[in-house]
């Protein structure tokens, strides 16, 4: 993935309704639709996982400032769904800047890295997470600064 990219405008993101978050701690956000829903009624757990995996790259693109030329693609990604979700849900991560900052001055020194992202989902704020989500990145290096 480059990094340079709005991820709302890619156009699997675009077409299930990904934007970007109003909330201050939070990253993107899954606007609730019918059409998102599983047998329950409520938002289906490959809409969920696409949501946190946009945000993992999301908040990648927030910290790596202006080095453009860093890409990265998931390796492994880990979820455990916990509740229902019937409306918009929000993203938000628990990873802090320093880990992600040290995994890009990695790959500034040696070309490439490997960065744990964790992702966690709420309807609501201050209420337990509808799914949590860790994605592993590897980080590289596609051309020279």
């Amino acid at each position: 993935m480059n990094f340079a990219m709005d991820l709302t405008q890619l156009p699997f993101n675009d077409l299930i309704g990904i934007d970007r978050s109003d909330r201050p701690d939070a990253l993107l956000c899954l606007h609730f639709d019918q059409r998102l829903t599983n047998h329950l009624g409520t938002v289906h757990a490959s809409a969920l996982f696409a949501l946190a995996e946009a945000s993992s790259a999301e908040f990648l693109m927030r910290c790596r400032g202006d080095r453009d030329y860093i890409s990265g693609v998931v390796r492994k990604a880990q979820s455990k769904y916990a509740q229902h979700a019937s409306a918009d849900v929000h993203a938000a991560t628990k990873t802090s800047l320093d880990e992600i900052e040290s995994a890009i001055a990695k790959v500034d020194a040696k070309g490439r890295a490997l960065v744990s992202i964790d992702i966690d989902l709420h309807v609501d704020t201050g209420l337990n997470a509808v799914a949590s989500f860790t994605f592993d990145w590897f980080l590289a290096k596609t051309e020279e600064p």
